[in-house]
C-alpha cells in the first residue's frame, strides 16, 4: 500500500509549465505533461524576428491547405469531414481504475475527433478526498465551529476591480480593538503554516469539546470558546489563567456563561470550583495581560474571527461574480484555505486585466485562462514572467453566441460581422490568438480593430447581438456560470444560437513548450437546450462543436516571496484542491 503522501506529492503541480518559472515543488508527473522535464521549456524567441506566443506544430498538426479567403464559401466534399472516433480511455487489463489522462484519438490529417462532453450538475458539497492532513483538518474544524449559534457575515464583492469589503472593514475594526493586546500582537508573528500541527499538539489529535460548548458563544471577546473549555482540564493552568484574565471583558462574559451552564452540569460546575481554588492562591499577585500557559502558543487560544484577522491576505482576481471562477474561489478556495489566509475575491473583465492586476499589485493571484499569459510573454517580450502556476485544474469553453439568423460556424465570419466582447476579458485573448492563427479573423470586427465597439461586460456585449451580423464571444465552464444561465433563458426570445467553434486552424495552436492550447469537443445539446440548433438533417446531432482551453490557478512572485514559510504549505494545499474545484464547476 502506498504512503498516503506520496500519491497526492505526486498530483502536486508544476509551478514552471513552459516559459513559467521554475518551482521546487514541480514534479516528474507535472513536467512530463507539459514536456520539459526538470528544466525550461525549449521556449525562444526567433532569431531576429518578434516572439509569437502560438506556433503550428507541423510534427503533430497537419494544417489545411488551400484555404478561401474569408468570406467565401465552399463546400467539403461528402465524406472528406471530421471522424466522429469517441473519447476512449486506454485501460490495461489488471490494472483496476485507470490512471491515465483522457486521450483522444486523432489520425494526422483526418481533421478533429468528435467527443461529446457533458458538463453542469454539480454534486453537491465538497468533499475531501486527495487534501492534505492540514487541509482536512481546518475543513473538519470549520464543521466544528458551524455547530454553535453564531455565523460569520458573508462576503460580498463590489464592482470590477474592487475587492469585497465586508471582511475587510471587519478585520479592521477587529485589529483595532485587539492591536494593543500583547497576545493579539504576538499572535500575528506566529508561522501560519504549522498552525494545525501545532494546534493538534496542544489538544491531542482526537480532542472532542465537552458538549456543554455548543451551547455557548463560539467566542468571547479575544478567545475562543475551545480552548476556554479545554482549559479546565488543567486546574493549575486555569487558576493562573483566571487570576490573570480577570479584568479582560473576554473572560468575564465566558464566566458569567459558564457559570449559568453550571447550575445544569455537575462535571462543568465542578471545574469552575477547582480553577476558583487555585485562582485564589495568586491573589496579591501582579496581574499579566500576556500570560498564557507554558507551551501555548497566542494563535492557539484566538477566536477563530480574531485569528482570521491576523492572517495575510490573499487576493484573487477573478471574473464576475456570476462567474465560475469567483464561486470557486469562494466555494473552493475559500472555504477549505480561510484557516491559513484570508482569501478575498477581487472582480475584473477577465484574464488580461486580471493580469495587469497582478503585475500592478492589485491582486496576490489569478484565475487566467492558458492561452492568455501566453500573450503576455509576446506583449512584455520576456519569458521570466512575475508569477508561478500553481494548478490547471478544469477547461473552460470557447461560447459564440450569435442570432439565430447569422452564421453557422466561426469560419462563416466576414468582414461584415461583429463579435463583441471586452477588450481585457479572456475572450479578447483567445480571439487574438484566432488571429495569429488565421489573419482572416482579423478582418471580423471586434473590439481589437474597432475601437467603438468597447463594451464595459459581458452582458452588454451580449445586448448587442440582435441581428444576422451580430455575435458575441464568452469564455468559461459550460454550463457552471450565471452569466451562461441568464443566456440560456433568454436565448428563445431573443433569437439566440451558439454555433460552431470548429475551424480547422485553430485546433493546431501550440505553446512554446510545444503544447496543444486548445482542443476539440462538444457541449452536449443538453447543457443548453435552448441556444443549441435543434436536431435534423439540417443541423446534425445539435451539440456543439467548439475549443476548450485550460484554467490555471497563479500566484504572484512577490506574494510568495513575502511569505516564504506559508507559501510551500499553501500551494501543497491548493495543489490537492483540483478533485473538490472540478467539484465546483461539475467536471
Amino acid at each position: 500500500m502506498k504512503k498516503p503522501y506520496v500519491g497526492l506529492l505526486a498530483g502536486v503541480l508544476a509551478f514552471g509549465m513552459g516559459a513559467v518559472p521554475l518551482d521546487p515543488l514541480v514534479t516528474d508527473v507535472e513536467a512530463k505533461r507539459f514536456g520539459g522535464g526538470f528544466g525550461r521549456s525549449s521556449f525562444r524567441s526567433g532569431k531576429g524576428g518578434r516572439f509569437k506566443p502560438f506556433s503550428i506544430s507541423s510534427s503533430s498538426k497537419a494544417r489545411r491547405t488551400g484555404k478561401p479567403k474569408r468570406g467565401i464559401k465552399t463546400e467539403r466534399p461528402r465524406g472528406t469531414g471530421k471522424p466522429k472516433g469517441n473519447i476512449r480511455t486506454e485501460k490495461p487489463k489488471g490494472t483496476g481504475k485507470p490512471k491515465g489522462n483522457i486521450r483522444t484519438e486523432n489520425p494526422r490529417g483526418t481533421g478533429k475527433p468528435k467527443g461529446s462532453i457533458k458538463t453542469g450538475g454539480r454534486k453537491g458539497r465538497i468533499a475531501t478526498s486527495g487534501q492534505s492532513v492540514r487541509t482536512k483538518a481546518a475543513i473538519n474544524a470549520k464543521r466544528m465551529r458551524d455547530k454553535f449559534k453564531k455565523k460569520p457575515s458573508p462576503v460580498v464583492s463590489g464592482r470590477a476591480g474592487k475587492a469585497p469589503t465586508i471582511g475587510g472593514q471587519r478585520h479592521a475594526t477587529i485589529d483595532k480593538t485587539y492591536g494593543d493586546n500583547p497576545i493579539y500582537r504576538r499572535a500575528r508573528k506566529t508561522d501560519r503554516g504549522s498552525y494545525w500541527k501545532r494546534r493538534e499538539q496542544f489538544y491531542g489529535r482526537n480532542y472532542e469539546p465537552p458538549a456543554y460548548v455548543y451551547n455557548m458563544a463560539s467566542s468571547y471577546g479575544l478567545f475562543g470558546t475551545i480552548f476556554l473549555a479545554g482549559l479546565l482540564n488543567n486546574v493549575s493552568n486555569a487558576g493562573a489563567f483566571a487570576h490573570h484574565h480577570q479584568n479582560d471583558p473576554g473572560y468575564q462574559a465566558w464566566r458569567r456563561e459558564a457559570d449559568e451552564l453550571a447550575k445544569q452540569n455537575e462535571d462543568l460546575r465542578n471545574k469552575l470550583v477547582a480553577m476558583d481554588a487555585e485562582a485564589a492562591k495568586l491573589d496579591g499577585t501582579p496581574v499579566d495581560p500576556a500570560y498564557l500557559p507554558k507551551g501555548v502558543d497566542p494563535d492557539i487560544v484566538l477566536a477563530s474571527g480574531v485569528r482570521a484577522a491576523t492572517l495575510p491576505q490573499l487576493r484573487v482576481c477573478v471574473g464576475s461574480q456570476s462567474g465560475a471562477y469567483y464561486r470557486v474561489t469562494e466555494q473552493g478556495l475559500g472555504l477549505s484555505l480561510g484557516d491559513t489566509v484570508n482569501v478575498v475575491p477581487v472582480e475584473t473583465v477577465g484574464s488580461n486585466q486580471a493580469l495587469e492586476f497582478l503585475v500592478d499589485g492589485k491582486c496576490d493571484s489569478a484565475w487566467i485562462q492558458r492561452d492568455s499569459y501566453w500573450n503576455y510573454i509576446e506583449a512584455t517580450k520576456t519569458n521570466n514572467l512575475p508569477f508561478v502556476r500553481v494548478v490547471s485544474p478544469y477547461k473552460e469553453a470557447v461560447h459564440l453566441i450569435c442570432h439565430a439568423s447569422g452564421p453557422s460556424k466561426i469560419s462563416r465570419l466576414t468582414e461584415d460581422h461583429k463579435v463583441w466582447f471586452p477588450k481585457k476579458s479572456g475572450a479578447a485573448e483567445t480571439w487574438k490568438n484566432f488571429i495569429g492563427e488565421d489573419a482572416g479573423y482579423g478582418e471580423v470586427q471586434t473590439v481589437l480593430n474597432t475601437p467603438s465597439m468597447a463594451v464595459a461586460s459581458n452582458k452588454e456585449a451580449l445586448l448587442k447581438v440582435t441581428d444576422a451580423k451580430s455575435c458575441m464571444m464568452y469564455v468559461a465552464a459550460p454550463g457552471e456560470t450565471g452569466f451562461m444561465k441568464v443566456v440560456e433563458e433568454m436565448a428563445v426570445t431573443r433569437n439566440l444560437v451558439m454555433i460552431d467553434v470548429s475551424d480547422g486552424d485553430l485546433e493546431n495552436t501550440t505553446d512554446p513548450a510545444g503544447e496543444d492550447v486548445y482542443e476539440y469537443k462538444e457541449i452536449d445539446s443538453s447543457v443548453y437546450p435552448s441556444l443549441a440548433r435543434q436536431n435534423g438533417v439540417v443541423f446534425g446531432s445539435g451539440d456543439i462543436d467548439t475549443l476548450y482551453v485550460r484554467a490555471d490557478f497563479v500566484i504572484a512572485n512577490a506574494w510568495k516571496d513575502a511569505n516564504p514559510e506559508l507559501y510551500p504549505s499553501l500551494a501543497f494545499d491548493i495543489a490537492s484542491l483540483e478533485d473538490e474545484i472540478r467539484t465546483v464547476v461539475g467536471q
